[in-house]
């Protein structure tokens, strides 16, 4: 079970590094979504004005960043969404490096994403790196509680993020592997699986 005592994830998610992933994020965010309201089955999404979309679902507000119609060729393994529901979860991404590219930033958005969304589902979610930092990494970075696919257990699962030569989900055990080739297919990922936690997606 990963270290919590003293653990504050508010802290950790609003680190520098993430921070700067985050707001390196927002250009593509900005330009994606357009037009108006959209349908799916009996949920709406409507256009948030920042290029994401919202969608009220188990009486929240939830953000993505695509439709349910662009993510339909994503699939998911059984009982991957049962995970996610655990009381507490686990979201892991590799150490940044120092010049951080598209898809290190759009890592770091969704990883904030999980941070700030699924609690609102009952699960609390803390941010931690899957491998130890380097000498030279930043001391919030050093700070950070090192949490890997090989810790993860049924009481406390891991979604572990990464940048990966293909797009999709696998299962490790109690891991969830989300890893993508693109910052695209990083949000499309992502939204897939929030999508289906809220009963509207398969």
């Amino acid at each position: 079970m990963p270290p919590r005592k003293g653990l504050s994830t508010k802290a950790i998610v609003t680190s520098g590094i993430i921070l700067i992933m985050v707001m390196s994020s927002l250009g593509f965010i900005l330009q994606n979504a357009g037009g108006g309201a959209q349908r799916f089955g009996k949920y709406k999404f409507s256009p948030s004005g920042s290029g994401t979309w919202t969608v009220k679902a188990q009486g929240q507000q939830f953000e993505v960043f695509f439709l349910p119609t662009q993510l339909a060729d994503i699939g998911l393994e059984d009982g991957m969404t049962q995970k996610l529901r655990a009381p507490v979860l686990v979201a892991s991404i590799d150490p940044p490096p120092l010049n951080l590219t598209r898809l290190d930033n759009a890592i770091g958005l969704v990883s904030y994403q999980y941070v700030n969304e699924l609690p609102k589902l009952g699960t609390e979610v803390v941010l931690a790196l899957g491998s130890a930092p380097g000498e030279d990494a930043l001391p919030s970075l050093r700070a950070m509680p090192v949490i890997s696919c090989g810790n993860a257990t049924p009481e406390v699962p891991v979604i572990y993020v990464r940048k990966g030569d293909s797009t999709g989900f696998h299962l490790e055990g109690d891991c969830i592997v989300m890893e993508a080739a693109s910052e695209q297919d990083i949000y499309r990922l992502y939204d897939r699986m929030l999508l289906s936690l809220l009963g509207v997606m398969p």
